[in-house]
């Protein structure tokens, strides 16, 4: 595991390919405004290595002032529920429906186990759910990542996927108002 803040490959390589898969023009801005150098490694790297979370952190930056907040939000809630089905996520997300059900709650209480396949340095999750609702605090956050709230953001967006992977009617809501201070609580609820 990276000692520095860092994201699996994979990941972000998905992202990329999603990102330019909504339109040819969103494709080709995308490629213009990401850095060379970011753009050189994401593509270069193999999928099980690890990428500096920089990497993430200007590819959110850019999908998200390419598709304005909205769609950013559609898209993250669909990056992830897309990943969920992938090989990096997809059989431990099958392996917690299977021992907990179909639930929020079950992947929200999966998530903390998950994080480190997907994140390395990045701080902690810890999770508590009940019938009807939940929360991820990210806690430890690291300074890369307190730097820009659109990462944040993002992961919120992106954890909405859990309703539609339990095809469940709910919201999720981002406190970033302890960002600075390396934690942010993701509260979810839902009809039980």
């Amino acid at each position: 595991m990276p000692l520095a803040p860092s994201v699996r490959a994979t990941f972000t390589q998905l992202t990329m390919e999603a990102a330019e898969r909504l339109e040819p023009s969103i494709a080709q801005k995308l490629r213009d405004q990401m850095p060379a150098e970011s753009l050189l490694r994401i593509e270069q790297t193999s999928r099980l290595d690890w990428l500096p979370i920089e990497d993430d952190l200007e590819l959110t930056r850019v999908v998200v002032g390419l598709l304005g907040p909205e769609r950013a939000r559609v898209f993250w809630r669909q990056n992830l529920l897309d990943a969920l089905s992938a090989p990096l996520l997809g059989p431990i997300a099958k392996g917690a429906v299977r021992l907990f059900g179909p639930t929020p709650a079950a992947i929200v209480r999966w998530t903390p186990r998950a994080w480190p396949h997907v994140y390395s340095a990045c701080g902690e999750l810890g999770a508590s759910a009940c019938e009807s609702s939940a929360t991820l605090s990210w806690r430890a956050i690291p300074q890369a990542l307190r730097l820009s709230s659109s990462f944040a953001r993002a992961l919120g967006h992106a954890f909405g996927a859990f309703f539609d992977f339990t095809n469940t009617d709910g919201e999720v809501e981002a406190d970033l108002r302890e960002l600075d201070a390396g934690r942010v609580v993701y509260s979810f609820r839902w009809k039980g």
